[in-house]
């Protein structure tokens, strides 16, 4: 039987980017993302709390692997991948990198060639600027 972790969000209203996004919940609590063997499953209506705000319109997921002394995180949805010292730090950037990824290519998107207008229609197809 695979292990499953939930995980519930968490913010602070004095500090911009919050020190540990995601912590660990108990068992009974059904929160928006899980992890199960190394994918971390992003569910619809999840909200990343980054100074730009992004709530998830479809579900996605991210895969975490250990390389090295670090753990690298991939995205189901972009080509953005992140490091971190531990498993949630590395969900954490992940998804911190995939909200400045959206923002950057709205900035951008008048002088997009056609491949980067797809990844953007691709992001915002998950994703929401609130």
């Amino acid at each position: 039987m695979i292990a499953m972790r939930s995980y519930a969000s968490v913010s602070s209203k004095t500090t911009s980017v919050p020190k540990d996004l995601l912590i660990p919940t108990s068992a009974q609590t059904r929160g928006s993302i899980y992890s199960v063997a190394g994918l971390v499953n992003i569910a619809r209506d999840f909200l990343i709390l980054h100074p730009s705000n992004v709530r998830v319109l479809q579900p996605f997921y991210i895969k975490v692997e250990p390389v090295e002394e670090v753990f690298v995180a991939t995205s189901s949805i972009s080509d953005v991948y992140e490091l971190g010292e531990t498993f949630t730090q590395a969900v954490t950037n992940c998804l911190y990198s995939l909200v400045d990824e959206v923002i950057w290519l709205q900035e951008h998107k008048e002088s997009l060639s056609p491949a980067m207008l797809k990844d953007l229609d691709k992001l915002l197809f998950h994703l929401r600027l609130v």
